[in-house]
């Protein structure tokens, strides 16, 4: 498969099974609704290499940029602080370097 079909199989996924539903809890508060669907796309973007590996050059180097950018937009979206920025942009780091090992435990529904 192509690198952007595995792309948007992955995040659509994670946005109809998290982003939308999550969304729904949060209706009016669009700063909320808007960080749920960050990270929905980010956690699409992050597994999508290993569903299907050999369609990605460089599946670590991708995960760890997608965590990364991912972890600082929400914390951005949800506290304009830098120190809090900061602080989600290296959970997002430590996600994506880890997401080898966490994204084949986790059960998808």
């Amino acid at each position: 498969m192509k690198k952007s079909k595995v792309l948007f199989a992955s995040v659509g996924f994670f946005v109809l099974t998290a982003g939308i539903p999550g969304s729904l809890f949060y209706y009016g508060e669009w700063r909320q609704v808007v960080s749920i669907l960050i990270l929905a796309i980010c956690l699409g973007t992050m597994t999508a290499p290993q569903f299907e590996p050999k369609a990605f050059r460089n599946p670590g180097r991708y995960q760890v940029i997608a965590g990364a950018i991912g972890g600082a937009s929400a914390a951005y979206v949800l506290s304009e602080n830098l120190e809090v920025v900061a602080l989600g942009f290296l959970v997002g780091v430590v996600l994506g370097f880890l997401a080898p090992y966490w994204v084949d435990r986790v059960t998808l529904p």
